[in-house]
């Protein structure tokens, strides 16, 4: 079975067949996702790119062959539902504004309080890996190389750590 790697190659490879490289290619494609949510005004479109990204290849692993002729009018549809999915959080999130006008926000001491909640919950190694990953950007490629994994796989991973924060600090500023 492939890995998340060979399955991003290969289709990367079918993306951007002209690039010569995995990580030009990568770049590329993460490129043109972050265009593709600027465009429609979004505020995370980095994260939003990675998401994309992620998603794809889950899918591909799960068995989805793509077999349109332009592998990009794939990735765009995917990148289409994460975007509904954003507009509907983002619609969601002003609602719960609109209905509760009187309802106190939390305090930054509180706000605080939940991130480092949230930082302290994640495992150890987890921690280390995002504070290795964000303390010198310039070395990111050697952090790959420490981990025996490529630089894209280790953006992966930062990613998917950062969502499990954000869920984290959701749940917990819900809670104030």
């Amino acid at each position: 079975m492939d890995t998340d790697q060979e399955t991003l190659d290969k289709l990367l490879l079918r993306l951007e067949p002209e690039l010569p490289s995995f990580e030009k290619r990568y770049r590329q494609l993460r490129l043109k996702l972050i265009k593709f949510f600027t465009w429609r005004r979004c505020q995370d479109a980095d994260n939003l790119a990675d998401e994309t990204i992620s998603r794809v290849v889950k899918n591909i692993l799960a068995g989805e062959v793509v077999r349109a002729d332009n592998p990009y009018s794939y990735v765009y549809g995917i990148a289409k539902y994460v975007f509904m999915e954003y507009l509907r959080d983002k619609k969601k999130r002003q609602e719960i504004v609109d209905n509760f006008p009187d309802a106190r926000p939390p305090v930054e001491e509180d706000v605080r309080d939940c991130r480092l909640q949230c930082l302290q919950k994640l495992p150890l190694d987890k921690r280390q890996l995002l504070e290795e990953y964000y303390s010198n950007e310039s070395s990111r490629e050697e952090l790959a190389d420490m981990h025996h994994i490529t630089l894209n796989a280790l953006r992966l991973q930062i990613h998917r750590i950062k969502n499990d924060l954000k869920i984290c600090y959701r749940d917990c500023i819900k809670r104030l």
